[in-house]
């Protein structure tokens, strides 16, 4: 049989951003999509090894081996991922609900052009998702920027980071953690970008983030439970960030009331947000439950 030809391949190729399915009832809340994209990546994982471990034995251990590898890093891969989505539905929220309400320049770190505004507006969506869904989000420098801003009290110089590197930068929950998420960063560009490969560039990074040997142009061979444990600790600090943004934000916003009650409805706002961040919350006094 001949192999099809490539204007035959064209059509499928051009067919496949039709290939899609509803987003999960979790994708309003960026915590919750966020734990359901790596509790899905993590499954895969399971639901492999159970399917290996009640078959016969197989013949090919050097192949089975070959394939866990492969199926781990895509797994360790969409984990990371889920979080920098989680990092962008964040900054998203937060320039919908404070951006609006401040006439200050906090929106000027972020850019897009005006041909993409005319894109994205055609049939609606909101300024947040215009101005972060192009950005990456995948540097923990460039994320306490744009949040340091985007959080700022009007008019001044902002004092939160999402991953303080001192002692000295707010909030305490959130330290220590600034090594071990550029560690995943860098993990996810040899994997998105190299296929797992490691370079001699990407272990010099490595080795000084880590402060260990790692040498360069190995294989990136994770194995299920690393994937878990990539997953808990960004569970873990996506759950402290989500909560520290939330009490940020309504703290502006209890401010902003206060200066110019007409620039929002506590009641309906505090409501809305618990929804979004999937926790209890209070402007101006009014609690959302």
């Amino acid at each position: 049989m001949p192999l099809p030809g490539l204007s035959y391949l064209k059509q499928y190729v051009l067919r496949l951003p039709t290939k899609t399915t509803n987003l999960p009832s979790e994708a309003e809340s960026p915590l919750a999509h966020f734990e359901r994209a790596t509790s899905d990546a993590f499954n895969l994982l399971v639901y492999f090894d159970n399917l290996v471990d009640s078959a016969p034995a197989p013949r090919h251990a050097q192949a089975l081996a070959g394939h866990r590898r492969r199926l781990a890093t895509m797994s360790l891969l969409a984990v990371i991922e889920s979080f920098e989505r989680f990092l962008k539905e964040l900054a998203a929220i937060c320039v919908d609900e404070i951006g609006p309400r401040i006439l200050d320049d906090r929106l000027d770190k972020f850019s897009a052009s005006s041909s993409a505004a005319a894109l994205h507006f055609r049939d609606g969506g909101s300024l947040g998702r215009f101005l972060c869904e192009s950005l990456t989000w995948c540097d923990c420098e460039s994320a306490n920027t744009r949040f340091r801003f985007l959080l700022s009290s009007p008019w001044q110089d902002g004092k939160f980071y999402v991953f303080p590197k001192t002692a000295q930068q707010l909030p305490l929950s959130l330290q220590d953690r600034y090594e071990t998420v550029q560690t995943l960063w860098q993990v996810r560009h040899c994997i998105a970008h190299s296929v797992g490969v490691i370079s001699r560039s990407d272990a010099r990074k490595f080795q000084l983030l880590t402060r260990s040997r790692i040498d360069g142009q190995r294989l990136l061979d994770p194995a299920r439970k690393d994937v878990w444990y990539a997953k808990m600790y960004l569970e873990n600090t996506a759950k402290e960030i989500n909560r520290e943004v939330k009490d940020r934000v309504c703290e502006l916003l209890t401010g902003l009331h206060v200066a110019n009650p007409t620039l929002l409805q506590p009641t309906e706002t505090s409501q809305r947000l618990d929804a979004i961040f999937a926790l209890p919350c209070t402007i101006a006094g009014v609690a959302s439950r």
